[in-house]
């Protein structure tokens, strides 16, 4: 199940494992806005007990 958390930012939970997925065609590079969805991100992710892996 993928989940768009922001339009630069994909995650997708897979049992255990949480895979993010950069969203900025062409080139995939990191904007301000994109950082600070990242750490968002990773910070409520690493509040969920049953993610192991990112």
């Amino acid at each position: 199940m993928t989940q768009v958390i922001t339009d630069s930012v994909l995650v997708e939970k897979r049992g255990h494992v949480a895979v993010l997925t950069m969203n900025n065609p062409p080139a995939n590079t990191w904007t301000a806005d994109s950082l600070k969805a990242l750490k968002c991100i990773v910070e409520e992710l690493n509040q969920d007990k049953s993610i192991w892996s990112l």
